[in-house]
């Protein structure tokens, strides 16, 4: 039986490959070794960007936390509800807007962050591995420009320019 996550799929040769389609194979593996490391680790792959975004911010809204996941209102709702009935976040009622309720991480919350990371940085030492300090500023250095390259255009498009 294949296991979730598992690829057991053909690939094509890395020759044959151009370099967005090597970019998005790395990224679909980095993030299914995330996944798989957290699942080993007790906590759903779908309270990842949550929990990142709570951790680096005191509370938030749910307004505010659907804005910075870049997930949808309902998604963020369900995720929220699941994790306060686990215990990792809790809501209260803002203290200067009483309409508004903040979310945050309770302890265990903070404890699943820090699996969290230890996680990405050791899958990120995995990907990493065998490239010296040179080859990572040019790596840093190339993907920056290829990110402002698409940014640019995204933000052509978004604004209605033609082609």
């Amino acid at each position: 039986m294949k296991k979730e996550g598992s690829d057991e799929r053909k690939h094509l040769p890395h020759e044959q490959k151009n370099a967005m389609m090597e970019i998005g194979d790395i990224s679909k593996m980095f993030h299914d070794i995330l996944r798989l490391k957290l699942e080993d680790a007790g906590i759903s792959h779908g309270y990842r960007h949550v929990i990142f975004h709570l951790a680096h911010n005191d509370s938030l809204t749910q307004s505010e936390l659907t804005k910075m996941a870049h997930l949808s209102a309902p998604s963020v709702s369900v995720t929220v509800e699941k994790m306060e009935r686990e215990g990792l976040v809790e809501k209260r009622a803002d203290e200067l807007d009483g309409r508004q309720t903040r979310i945050s991480l309770t302890d265990a919350g903070r404890e699943a962050d820090k699996r969290m990371v230890e996680n990405l940085i050791a899958t990120e030492k995995c990907a990493l591995e065998g490239l010296d300090g040179q080859e990572l500023e040019t790596l840093k250095s190339l993907l920056i420009k290829m990110y402002d390259n698409l940014e640019r255009e995204r933000n052509r498009l978004k604004h209605g320019e033609k082609t």
